[in-house]
């Protein structure tokens, strides 16, 4: 069973902004091989943090929300944004090191 959480235009707001923690959004297409390459690795983060009700992994097609996509201004995927308590806190263009990602939510449990 995934611990990913699949997001769309429906419930985006109540699953990633109103999510009270760190919510991580990787936006991707089904399409694209970088997204393809770093979906595995994400599962892997999501696992090794699902004893944290305060952190999440979701993801979001940008072909099935694309209105969400030009919110955010994606204009090249792999791209992840960091929220915390809704408001965003980084943004991550093509595919990085899953350390890369790591760094980026403890820097964000440390954000005020």
């Amino acid at each position: 069973m995934s611990q990913t959480f699949i997001l769309n235009s429906s419930n985006f707001q109540t699953e990633a902004l109103d999510f009270k923690g760190i919510a991580l959004v990787d936006f991707y297409a089904g399409w694209c091989k970088p997204c393809e390459a770093l979906a595995p690795e994400l599962e892997k983060l999501a696992v090794q943090l699902a004893t944290d009700p305060h952190i999440r992994i979701a993801k979001l097609d940008i072909e099935k929300s694309p209105e969400l996509a030009d919110r955010y201004g994606i204009r090249g995927i792999p791209n992840v944004i960091i929220f915390k308590n809704g408001q965003k806190l980084k943004q991550i263009v093509g595919l990085q090191s899953i350390n890369e990602y790591k760094s980026a939510i403890t820097n964000a449990i440390f954000a005020i």
